[in-house]
């Protein structure tokens, strides 16, 4: 049987707080709700996809507000979080305060994951791909 995956595509006309947050719960409920991806007290690494320090103006990684509604809806699990990333640019905290998303972070008390280098690692039932470089410290929660 072949595996498939699920998306969600709800729209939000724009960036403010209340619509984003409406729009992300109502697709992760399409999806099972947050409880489905994440239990009490699950470790979960929040990757907001900061590729460079840029301002949310740019969009260039997904803005703020949707990192904001989508921490407060794993919040809601019980899940332990954290969040961090590994941009092909400069510095990951530096970008992630550049981006804005550190300060959501730090107001919704959810502390920066710093990412040690990369390594090979080799995924034994890929399907599109059966390599990667990933960080190091993703390794435990890749099974």
């Amino acid at each position: 049987m072949k595996n498939t995956s699920h998306v969600a595509l709800v729209r939000c006309p724009d960036y403010q707080a209340e619509g984003v947050e409406q729009a992300v719960k109502h697709g992760l409920e399409l999806l099972g709700g947050a409880g489905r991806f994440a239990a009490p007290g699950e470790k979960i690494l929040l990757k907001p996809n900061i590729l460079v320090g840029a301002s949310p103006d740019n969009h260039i990684s997904p803005h703020p507000q949707v990192f904001r509604a989508v921490a407060r809806a794993f919040q809601q699990t019980g899940a332990a979080m954290s969040y961090g990333d590994s941009p092909g640019v400069g510095g990951p905290l530096a970008n992630a305060k550049r981006s804005g998303h550190a300060a959501v972070a730090e107001e919704l008390g959810i502390p920066f994951a710093d990412l040690p280098p990369r390594a090979w690692y080799l995924f034994r039932k890929g399907t599109s791909s059966t390599s990667s470089r990933l960080p190091r410290a993703w390794r435990p929660a890749m099974g």
